[in-house]
């Protein structure tokens, strides 16, 4: 996305795998989530059916977990290897405590981390 390489911290990797068996790999969920709006943009001949599955990793257990089950904490003082971020979490009331404890703004779920979204956290 930013033509830096993943760094060796899994503690922020996003990850999405596509149907034909390859993956793409990210710093974090912000350009995971920007990447999988349009595929296209970014690697030729990509488009949105091609995407299989989506993973981000949970803040608190630091494991790659499946995107669509997480909340994502914007705004909050935590940042990732690229700034600001959003922060996944597993479940309503831990994210809610997320959000309290760390200044954040909002939660938001998968399906609402749009593009418009994503352009408010820079």
């Amino acid at each position: 996305m930013c033509g830096m390489f993943v760094g060796r911290d899994r503690s922020w990797l996003a990850a999405i795998a596509f149907k034909d068996g390859t993956s793409a790999f990210f710093d974090g969920p912000k350009d995971l989530f920007r990447y999988a709006a349009e595929p296209g943009r970014y690697t030729k001949g990509r488009s949105a059916p091609d995407l299989k599955a989506v993973y981000v990793t949970e803040y608190y257990s630091a494991r790659l977990t499946p995107a669509e089950g997480l909340y994502y904490v914007v705004g909050s003082d935590v940042l990732g290897p690229m700034g600001r971020e959003l922060v996944p979490v597993a479940g309503k009331e831990q994210s809610e405590t997320f959000r309290v404890d760390h200044q954040g703004k909002r939660i938001l779920r998968f399906r609402d981390a749009t593009l418009e979204e994503l352009g408010r956290l820079e």
